[in-house]
């Protein structure tokens, strides 16, 4: 039997908020191709709360060992 886990869906504000940046950065990486992956509903911008954690995973950095 198949499972179907429901996504969190945050608005263009709410992901924003999530990731620690102003509206106008997300908007102006989605702008140039950049950023976290988003869902487009007719004029409503969305995020997957799934995407938004990938996409911070993707840019973590480790920092050297000495």
């Amino acid at each position: 039997m198949q499972q179907h886990v429901q996504s969190v869906r945050l608005s263009e504000r709410d992901a924003a908020s999530f990731l620690g940046i102003t509206q106008r950065t997300l908007q102006d990486w989605r702008l140039n191709r950049r950023g976290p992956a988003y869902i487009k509903l007719g004029r409503r911008i969305a995020y997957d709360r799934t995407d938004l954690e990938q996409f911070l995973a993707a840019n973590r950095i480790e920092p050297a060992r000495a």
